[in-house]
């Protein structure tokens, strides 16, 4: 009891010097090179996840990962190694991770959206909270918001012609081999994971030519973040890999490595 509420005081204390950090972020954006184009850093889209993890309670938060199982999910179908032709790379942004995918192995008729960006040879997929994501100046209210209240989420596309170890050579970058058979699983549930119900056509309701969001199906909050779902995809591959537990970039990366030395 007295761990849960040193705990909670430490969150709260620590919640107005994270709203700083957040705002002093978006007061002076810094724009990189990106192809030719513009792109909103990398260091942005984990803004959700870092006030996420910021609030978790020390104490409830060790509690409860050690009561999460690990195995692997009862769908998973091993694969010989030798068919494991196809990499896709999975990024360690600091809070946030994605999933990078060459664009020529999408199947013909799934993610759509990836007309969006005509000259990519890579898309980067990520999933997060749609207010603070598309957020201009994100608020502390939005944050705190974010991480307490199940709220609507986004899809992220970010289209790039690099390959992600050279793109990212400053970040942990895990090449992930999977079979033709894991990949269109994998493929089939993020192209599931966008929300198309205004005529089945898909519309970016945010972004620019390189990065765009677009509206997804599922709820962001503190037990199901931007890399819960970035565990989710992998175990749809049929990667031993449980998403349950898997709040922080590190849960996954950690639980990744094992499951890739394990196949």
């Amino acid at each position: 009891m007295i761990a849960l509420l040193a705990g909670g005081i430490q969150a709260i204390l620590f919640l107005p010097s994270l709203y700083l950090e957040s705002a002093e972020s978006h007061a002076a954006p810094r724009w990189s090179d990106f192809n030719g184009d513009r792109i909103w850093p990398a260091a942005r889209w984990g803004l959700a996840c870092r006030v996420a993890l910021r609030l978790l309670l020390g104490s409830v938060y060790a509690a409860w990962l050690a009561a999460c199982a690990t195995a692997p999910p009862s769908g998973s179908t091993p694969t010989g190694s030798a068919n494991r032709v196809h990499l896709i790379y999975v990024i360690n942004h600091g809070w946030h991770t994605g999933i990078a995918i060459a664009r020529n192995g999408l199947p013909a008729g799934q993610v759509p959206e990836a007309a969006d960006f005509p000259g990519a040879r890579f898309l980067e997929f990520g999933w997060g909270d749609r207010d603070f994501y598309i957020a201009s100046r994100p608020t502390f209210l939005m944050a705190l918001d974010a991480a307490l209240t199940p709220s609507a989420a986004v899809m992220h596309i970010v289209g790039f012609v690099e390959t992600p170890q050279k793109l990212y050579r400053e970040r942990e970058v895990l090449a992930v081999a999977l079979s033709s058979m894991e990949l269109e699983l994998m493929i089939a549930q993020i192209d599931a994971e966008f929300d198309r119900s205004t005529g089945g056509q898909p519309v970016a309701i945010a972004g620019d030519s390189v990065s765009r969001f677009y509206p997804a199906h599922g709820q962001f909050h503190l037990f199901n973040t931007c890399n819960t779902w970035v565990a989710r995809m992998l175990a749809a591959a049929g990667l031993p890999l449980s998403p349950s537990g898997v709040v922080t970039a590190d849960d996954l990366m950690d639980r990744l490595s094992q499951s890739v030395a394990e196949r």
